[in-house]
């Protein structure tokens, strides 16, 4: 393995790496710079302080590496992106160079007092770079920055360092699993953007979604729905192994755990909640996550007994079950102060809250919470649905269930 350090201006870097060099997704974080960030690292360059190096990962020689050491997914990953003209990876420097980018592109302006090509001290005030002097672009064109090129590291050792290189700003939980060599990570990962508008509207997730937040959230849910997994949890330790009984394998077919006819049922479950959410009119964008898992189990219900809802009618799902699960909820809690009231009168302890609705229903990680929450969920589901707008995929069996309704959920029950 070989390391080369090099020191580039802005300008060459930009015209001989920016072009070849891929942020890889797959095991990369996103861009999480604000405007601040952004602006100070712009004066950072401009005053001569940017000196924390840039480092890539050859692809090719990444390539052999990975093939010597047997790691299939690695390779084909690496492959294809080299086949579609890469050449380095960036394993630190997203954010710097994408505010580069941004700023070269007039994107945010800066401002302040910087010395130019020669010396001469120009003073800006919320200035575009297309509007800086000649002599000020020259100077920033000609900042050099460190750079690292590191070679003949498999794709595992790749991430592994990319990892090694985010202490100054720790990487969440997804984070680190994201950079996990496991096909479910590539899974989850290209079927995220699916889900973006539905998660945008979630709002505990949405305030993290450049953390890699609406991924937790949707493998948490898919480990749910994969049949052989709903007596098991889906916390953080859960998740980990779940991403690593993968890694190293070329694709979701060679890991049981993963099958994939199991994996399209679960999407087609998440796609019936996020038509929910997308087009509910209850909560435009402070959707709970709470209301999000009884979506999960509500939908889960409709896709296994062949139901769907009349197109405009997913405001009306939506505001159902958002009703029973708040019910329910509240009616708990007055049943958990009545009985901490007679728990006080026989000088007993007071119940404990994981014998209540609304505890369940805020541990959809917890295995017996949920399944507790779905049992009783369901119950009160099956006995509020209404007729209007609910469908079969069968037409003949939909005038069935129009009158015989009670009798067809028994039957397919």
């Amino acid at each position: 393995m070989s390391i080369t350090l090099t020191v580039e201006t802005i300008d060459e870097l930009f015209r001989h790496i920016e072009t070849r060099a891929i942020v890889d997704q797959s095991f990369q974080r996103e861009s999480v710079w604000g405007l601040a960030q952004k602006r100070n690292w712009i004066d950072s360059v401009l005053n001569g302080r940017a000196i924390t190096p840039l480092v890539f990962a050859d692809i090719e020689s990444a390539i052999k590496a990975s093939a010597q050491k047997g790691d299939a997914c690695g390779e084909a990953q690496l492959q294809t992106q080299y086949d579609n003209g890469e050449r380095y990876s960036v394993l630190d420097g997203q954010n710097r160079m994408a505010t580069i980018k941004e700023f070269m592109n007039d994107g945010f302006t800066i401002s302040g007092t910087f010395a130019d090509a020669d010396r001469k001290e120009m003073s800006c005030n919320n200035v575009f770079f297309s509007d800086l002097s000649t002599r000020l672009k020259d100077k920033f064109l000609g900042v050099s920055l460190g750079t690292t090129y590191l070679f003949r590291r498999g794709y595992e050792e790749m991430a592994e360092i990319f990892l090694n290189l985010q202490e100054g700003e720790p990487p969440t939980s997804q984070e680190k699993r994201h950079a996990i060599n496991s096909p479910f990570k590539f899974y989850i990962s290209g079927i995220r953007e699916k889900f973006r508008s539905m998660f945008e509207r979630i709002e505990t997730v949405k305030k993290k979604l450049n953390r890699k937040k609406d991924e937790e959230v949707l493998s948490k849910a898919i480990m749910t729905l994969i049949p052989s997994r709903r007596e098991k949890s889906c916390g953080q330790s859960d998740l980990d192994k779940f991403y690593s009984l993968g890694k190293g394998r070329l694709d979701c077919k060679s890991v049981p755990e993963y099958e994939p006819k199991e994996l399209k049922r679960a999407v087609a479950i998440l796609e019936l909640v996020s038509s929910s959410i997308i087009h509910n009119k209850v909560h435009s964008t402070q959707v709970a996550e709470r209301q999000f898992w009884a979506l999960v189990i509500a939908c889960e219900y409709l896709y296994d007994n062949n139901l769907d809802i009349e197109d405009g009618k997913w405001d009306d799902f939506y505001h159902l079950v958002h009703s029973l699960d708040r019910r329910l909820c509240n009616s708990s809690k007055e049943e958990q102060a009545k009985d901490a009231k007679e728990a006080e009168t026989l000088g007993e302890k007071d119940p404990p809250d994981n014998q209540y609705y609304w505890w369940r229903a805020s541990a959809p990680h917890l295995h017996q919470p949920r399944l507790s929450r779905k049992k009783t969920l369901i119950d009160s589901f099956e006995n509020a649905l209404p007729q209007t707008f609910v469908l079969t995929s069968d037409k003949e069996v939909y005038s069935l269930y129009e009158e015989h309704r009670s009798a067809l959920f028994s039957n397919q029950a």
